[in-house]
């Protein structure tokens, strides 16, 4: 499913080892050696990595530093130099105790763009991020929240867009809701865009830009929890 700005709708511990295309380490002679990004006293996992156009990295993660998963993330140059302290910075202090998938990319002057589910309110939300090459939160302390009491949300996805913004997609229910964000995390369209199955339910696969459009893929569930589910977009 391609979803343009203007509304056309369609049909246990991180270490990272950076690969040229030759397979040639480029941070280390030896490629069995990895370099480790997160190595905190709990585990992190479902790790996230997004390359700007420098050729810096920007990885994110969950860390279950504190009393819940948390969202971290750490800027790495081309040489593999952490810009941040080692383990990177709180970007949502979180307190779930289990994990579900989550989405980052990169704004168009590469700045890190995050989508997850956040409980910093109480209530289970979306929420999103954008911090810029310094660690600055630009959308603020908390970042964004895209829903307030929406019920069961999951697995958010992001997507920077060419002219700056982004679009945020999730599961809310049985359907997938989107909206897109301009550069200072403000909401464009008056609601978010809702898909939904005549039976059945969708739930958010993957989404991707396509210029100032986005690509959307989805899981459909067509019936109860053991019933066919077929991959649309």
């Amino acid at each position: 499913m391609r979803i343009p700005c203007t509304l056309r709708l369609p049909q246990a511990s991180l270490a990272l080892l950076l690969l040229a295309s030759t397979g040639l380490a480029q941070w280390a002679t030896n490629p069995a050696v990895n370099q480790s990004v997160g190595d905190g006293p709990s585990d992190q996992n479902l790790a996230k990595i997004a390359v700007t156009g420098t050729g810096d990295s920007w990885i994110g993660w969950f860390d279950g530093i504190g009393n819940g998963y948390d969202v971290r993330l750490q800027r790495l140059d081309s040489n593999g130099n952490e810009a941040f302290a080692h383990n990177g910075i709180l970007v949502s202090n979180r307190s779930f105790s289990s994990t579900q998938d989550w989405g980052m990319d990169t704004a168009a002057n590469g700045d890190a763009l995050l989508a997850y589910r956040d409980d910093h309110l109480g209530s289970t939300e979306v929420g999103a991020a954008r911090v810029d090459a310094s660690g600055a939160m630009l959308w603020g302390p908390t970042g964004v929240l895209l829903t307030s009491g929406a019920g069961f949300v999951a697995s958010p996805k992001i997507a920077g867009t060419l002219d700056g913004g982004a679009v945020v997609a999730w599961t809310e229910n049985s359907s997938v809701r989107l909206q897109k964000l301009d550069s200072a995390g403000v909401p464009v369209w008056a609601s978010p865009i809702t898909l939904t199955p005549s039976v059945g339910s969708y739930s958010v696969a993957d989404l991707h830009d396509a210029g100032n459009d986005v690509i959307l893929s989805m899981v459909h569930q067509t019936g109860g929890f053991t019933s066919p589910k077929h991959l649309v977009a």
